[in-house]
């Protein structure tokens, strides 16, 4: 028993081996493995490519052969006549031989160990190599080991196919006055169309994330006093309808001057919650009931914990407004600021670049990672240059709607993101790639040092100083660190008036945590 436990874990080590070193190789892992015949077995890789192997049964040992039996011993000769005496005795019979022992039967080889095997309980099982993780890497919990090393084994197409439930098309309505060069104005109706992705299934009300430049006109007028779309609708993947004007007679049918939309009978009607034009996310809101009428098995997204460069993603997007359709692609860039003219005024926001296609009207798609988890808001593109495009990257995204939920719900605040403003300059130095060899990818970090602290600001009052690395910042009992320097910036947008503030930083050799400092309400301002 002893024997076979050890080959049972001998065995289990050496699939864990095989398994971590195909999953930090190219992205290649062990899909599954099953057997096909006595003792044959297939390991099938991600790749789509096979391999087998075999565990033979030892053989048992052949019975010993029966010995001879012994000779009958020859019967003795009769005595010859003596010459006028007595006839000789007869000469006894020799005794029978004996016969040979039978050879002992040899003993049956010990079978050999079964590969691990999906259906078989005696084969290997995750929580065997999980625990063995664990012993071998130090502790992580169940479910962050199946999301880096067998999450990726999903079918693609399953993914994309569930991701299908979380996706909307968004029209957003205006009356515009265009001046034209002549000096001649145009009242007209337009109609923006963009996409989104569904963030919270409410009782009351759906929120939906998407990204805030569906909510921006440059030619807008002031009819309803707030420059926001005068309309907004939504539609479910499978129920979409296409805006139109409305005839009559064959007649545009108009009102004030402006053409009349109409957005057919899967229309759900929505209004705008908040957002921050600087990040490009915005939240709006429907009624619950009105999803379900349509479709009752939608749901919400599902946020990854992480992306990295070189990973597969995909987007559902409504290009050309002709649709909600998926493309696919890699994430080329997991960080950098571009310049975008949201509304005739130029904003530098942070975007994550990817190659994934994307066309007018992909503005607020979810992109997704092979999982199907939500990793970013597609909103922007290169024209002049080939599948070089954007996304709103999944920090930003994941905070801003949390940030836009919080004050929306406590404050009945709907219009930016709020987040304290520190007071403080922060400069990047000895920026390197950090390479993960189990993962199999890495990032890039920075030391975040302090080049400038403004007088009387937050960081001033919890004495952070020019030249102070910046290590992490704690609201109650979690942590961020900051590695890069927006990461600070990320993290403010999961700050509330009322929280404790501590922020961890290195001085010279040593490190320190500034004195708790309890955000005031009269802290925060609007992200622009």
């Amino acid at each position: 028993m002893k024997k076979m436990r050890y080959l049972s874990a001998l065995a289990a080590a050496l699939l864990l081996a095989l398994f971590f070193a195909l999953a930090g190789c190219s992205g290649v892992y062990v899909a599954d493995i099953r057997k096909i015949g006595d003792g044959i077995y297939i390991i099938e890789y991600s790749d789509g490519t096979e391999s087998s192997f075999v565990l033979q049964d030892g053989k048992d040992g052949k019975d010993g052969k029966d010995g001879q039996d012994g000779k009958d011993g020859k019967d003795g000769k009769d005595g010859k006549d003596g010459q006028d005496g007595k006839d000789g005795q007869d000469g006894k019979d020799g005794a029978d031989g004996l016969n040979g022992s039978d050879g002992a039967d040899g003993e049956d080889g010990q079978d050999g160990e079964d590969g691990q095997d999906g259906q078989d309980a005696s084969g290997v099982t995750v929580e065997e190599l999980y625990e063995y993780y664990c012993a071998q890497y130090g502790d992580i919990t169940y479910e962050e080991f199946l999301q880096k090393f067998l999450g990726g084994g999903e079918d693609a197409d399953g993914a994309v196919g569930r991701t299908l439930l979380s996706v909307v098309k968004i029209a957003t309505e205006y009356y515009e006055t265009v001046e034209h060069e002549d000096g001649e104005t145009e009242d007209r109706t337009n109609v923006y169309n963009g996409a989104g992705v569904i963030y919270e299934l409410g009782e009351e009300y759906t929120y939906i994330l998407t990204n805030q430049h569906l909510f921006v006109s440059e030619y807008a007028n002031a009819d309803n006093g707030s420059g926001l779309p005068r309309r907004v609708v939504c539609y479910l993947y499978g129920s979409e309808n296409f805006p139109s004007v409305k005839q009559e007679d064959g007649e545009d049918v108009q009102e004030d001057g402006y053409d009349v939309f109409e957005y057919g009978e899967y229309a759900i009607e929505c209004e705008y919650v908040g957002g921050a034009v600087g990040l490009d996310v915005a939240l709006i809101r429907a009624r619950t009931d009105d999803l379900f009428a349509i479709n009752p098995d939608v749901r919400a997204v599902t946020f990854a914990k992480e992306y990295h460069v070189g990973q597969s993603v995909f987007t559902v997007g409504n290009p050309n407004k002709e649709g909600l359709s998926v493309t696919r692609g890699v994430i080329s860039v997991e960080s950098e600021y571009i310049d975008l003219d949201i509304g005739g005024t130029i904003y530098s926001v942070r975007e994550m670049r990817m190659d994934v296609p994307i066309y007018g009207g992909n503005s607020g798609g979810g992109l997704f990672n092979g999982a199907g988890e939500l990793v970013g808001l597609a909103n922007a593109r290169r024209t002049a240059d080939q599948n070089i495009n954007f996304a709103v990257p999944l920090e930003v995204v994941e905070g801003a709607a949390a940030n836009i939920r919080a004050f929306a719900e406590e404050e009945g605040y709907a219009g930016s993101v709020l987040r304290p403003l520190l007071g403080v300059t922060v400069t990047a130095e000895n920026a390197r790639y950090d390479y993960d060899e189990l993962l199999g990818y890495g990032e890039n970090v920075v030391d975040v040092t302090v080049a400038a602290v403004q007088e009387g600001g937050l960081a001033q009052r919890v004495d952070l100083r020019e030249g102070d690395v910046l290590l992490g910042i704690s609201f109650g009992e979690e942590e961020f660190s900051l590695r890069r320097l927006y990461a600070l910036g990320d993290a403010l947008l999961w700050v509330r008036p009322g929280d404790v503030m501590r922020i961890r930083y290195r001085r010279g050799d040593a490190v320190y945590t500034t004195a708790p400092y309890t955000l005031a309400r009269e802290d925060f301002s609007a992200v622009e």
